[in-house]
């Protein structure tokens, strides 16, 4: 964000030396609101978690099986008037000054999002688009909770209900719930947009990563993962 003196210096000496100076209360006026709707805007979440340890087993998948990835359910029991609300500000934010916590889009997308970005690290093929029965396995999501409420220690909780079917039998290979709750202490500079997005996409990605956890053993033993044409994948990537 540029920062307010720069705005004034650039208007004020425009305005002074072009049009004269009945114009420039008005212009800083304008600038003024221009900042504070800025400051006032909703969250922007940049997911970008870690990559993936591929050394550890719970984290990759070796065969390249492929996944449809169905869009999310916001399935919250307590939701605020707007849907896009996931908590309170009650500290110093530096480039936001609001009281409650609204992201710029549904919680569901942003699950979505996360989801697809998790399974591909994973080594999964995605499918997002399509017929689902083309894939492999057909991943089903609710949000059952997505709050972050920020304060003297930030407090976040996550649950993803999740179900990983396989296309052959339409039957379920898992289902359960990927958690993540904590709390932090944001640091002697507090927080901003950035530190805000980086922590909730870190507690987005623990509860994911926790249902790909119990997933990737079960689907390393069906038949998808076994398919011939699958292991000579799996094994012209070794090479």
């Amino acid at each position: 964000m540029m920062r307010p003196f720069k705005y004034l210096k650039i208007a004020g000496s425009f305005l002074i030396g072009s049009s004269g100076r009945g114009l420039l209360p008005f212009a800083l006026v304008c600038i003024f609101l221009v900042m504070a709707a800025g400051c006032a805007g909703p969250l922007q979440v940049a997911y970008s978690p870690k990559a993936p340890d591929k050394s550890d087993k719970s984290e990759m998948i070796k065969a390249p099986v492929t996944v449809f990835i169905e869009p999310a359910i916001d399935q919250r029991e307590k939701k605020a008037a707007d849907p896009r609300r996931i908590g309170r500000i009650d500290a110093v934010v530096s480039d936001m000054n609001a009281g409650d916590l609204v992201i710029s889009e549904d919680v569901e997308q942003l699950v979505r999002r996360a989801l697809v970005a998790e399974f591909k690290s994973a080594g999964f093929v995605v499918m997002t688009e399509g017929e689902a029965k083309e894939a492999d396995f057909v991943l089903r999501s609710g949000v059952k909770d997505l709050r972050l409420d920020v304060g003297p220690r930030d407090s976040v909780s996550v649950v993803i209900a999740a179900s990983l079917e396989e296309t052959v039998t339409d039957k379920p290979i898992w289902s359960g719930d990927g958690v993540e709750k904590g709390d932090r202490f944001a640091g002697v500079s507090g927080n901003s947009r950035q530190t805000l997005s980086g922590y909730l996409s870190f507690s987005v990605s623990k509860a994911i990563r926790s249902i790909l956890a119990e997933v990737n053993p079960l689907v390393a033993n069906t038949r998808a993962a076994y398919a011939p044409e699958k292991l000579q994948e799996a094994q012209f990537e070794k090479l």
